[in-house]
């Protein structure tokens, strides 16, 4: 008997779709076998189509017959493989700082070809395979892209925005002593960071001076140095402070040792320094000395002391040292005349005094003079001389002046 192959046309599939069957008997129920014209675009095992590429093939269906049945004519229907389309899974970018380690980018495609990827900026990121390199801060885009092969189109490419944010430095700031003195030399400042050049700032200027790494101190009081770095392409600014204090260095004001005669006005009242440091002089302080005696032009022969009072200075802690006035006795000269005639006695002497202060007469006297002579009653005419001795003053120096 005839028999029939009912094989109908078959659609056209896309690389990658499923195995397919094809009928698998005649009308008579007898096994129909396939094959393909080109086995790159699909293999049948039985009457099951396996895809393997695009492209096309003629399918061709036969049944041989047997002792009942004639060999049924052939069919033939040609299948059309198309290519596939490919899709590509790039998540979001997080974002990222300048400085991280290199990131390995973890884009998928539907075919699981080979995905390229592009930097729009190298000047931010740099690209090796699927490594990225961040080699800058600022924005730019990757994109995934896949190209295509006999049973691929070329992908559509898909891009994310890469946003690098610039780093925060890191600045490693020496410790500083916490004291230091007014007068000390430069303070060497040592700071060390991951970005730019570290420069140093003072919080006051005036007094604490930074020149380059080192702070010279101009002043007394507590300061405040910053090591900081500015704001660049890839680094926000950093900054690092320490507080320091700069004591008052010690300095003495010493009254000078004076004399003076009882009776005169005192001397002007000087006074030394010792302590100065870093060039200053007296012109330098912000303090008033005010130097004093209790001593007056009436004050009796002793020492006196010599006040020296300071008022608080920006840069020096002031001590202040008393100096002594000493009163020395005030030269007191006496004198004594007398004239008679011969063969008389002796008068009573005149004295004279020379060197009186303060308006003050004999009346100070402690012992008043005591006068002889070596003439008497029966000496001849002539010129004999006055002798002077136990007068005592409590404030003169008494010296004789003898008359003949």
């Amino acid at each position: 008997a005839n028999q029939v192959i009912n094989f109908p046309a078959i659609d056209s599939r896309a690389y990658g779709s499923d195995d397919f069957i094809l009928p698998s008997q005649t009308d008579k129920n007898q096994t129909i076998s396939y094959e393909s014209s080109n086995l790159e675009v699909a293999t049948i095992v039985d009457n099951v189509v396996h895809i393997v590429g695009a492209g096309s093939t003629e399918i061709t269906a036969h049944q041989e017959g047997n002792e009942y049945y004639h060999a049924a004519p052939t069919v033939s229907q040609i299948l059309t493989i198309t290519k596939a389309y490919q899709t590509i899974n790039f998540p979001e970018l997080p974002s990222y700082v300048y400085g991280q380690d290199s990131i390995r980018l973890n884009a998928t495609v539907s075919s699981g070809l080979s995905i390229e990827y592009e930097s729009s900026d190298y000047s931010i990121a740099t690209i090796h395979g699927n490594l990225l390199t961040i080699v800058g801060a600022g924005q730019c885009y990757i994109t995934a892209s896949v190209a295509g092969n006999k049973n691929y189109y070329t992908a559509t490419p898909v891009e994310q925005k890469l946003i690098v944010t610039k780093a925060q430095p890191t600045i490693n700031f020496a410790p500083l002593a916490s004291e230091y003195i007014y007068g000390d030399g430069p303070i060497t400042l040592n700071a060390n960071g991951n970005a730019g050049e570290i420069k140093f700032s003072s919080s006051n200027p005036s007094k604490l001076t930074i020149v380059d790494k080192n702070a010279y101190i101009q002043g007394a009081g507590t300061f405040t140095i910053t090591a900081f770095t500015t704001e660049d392409d890839n680094h926000l600014s950093a900054s690092v402070s320490q507080e320091i204090t700069i004591n008052k260095a010690p300095l003495t004001v010493i009254a000078d040792n004076l004399s003076r005669i009882y009776g005169n006005d005192n001397p002007a009242l000087t006074y030394s320094y010792k302590g100065f440091v870093n060039g200053d002089t007296k012109f330098d302080l912000t303090t008033s000395i005010q130097v004093s005696s209790l001593a007056s032009i009436s004050s009796p022969v002793g020492t006196y002391e010599i006040d020296v009072i300071a008022s608080t200075d920006d840069n020096y802690d002031v001590v202040c040292k008393k100096g002594v006035l000493t009163i020395n006795k005030a030269p007191l000269t006496i004198s004594a005349q007398g004239s008679r005639e011969y063969g008389e006695n002796n008068p009573d002497f005149e004295y004279s005094y020379t060197g009186f202060k303060n308006d003050e007469t004999t009346d100070v006297m402690i012992f008043q003079p005591q006068a002889y002579t070596t003439a008497k009653r029966s000496s001849p005419a002539g010129i004999y001389p006055i002798y002077l001795s136990g007068a005592m003053a409590k404030n003169y120096e008494i010296t004789y002046n003898e008359i003949s």
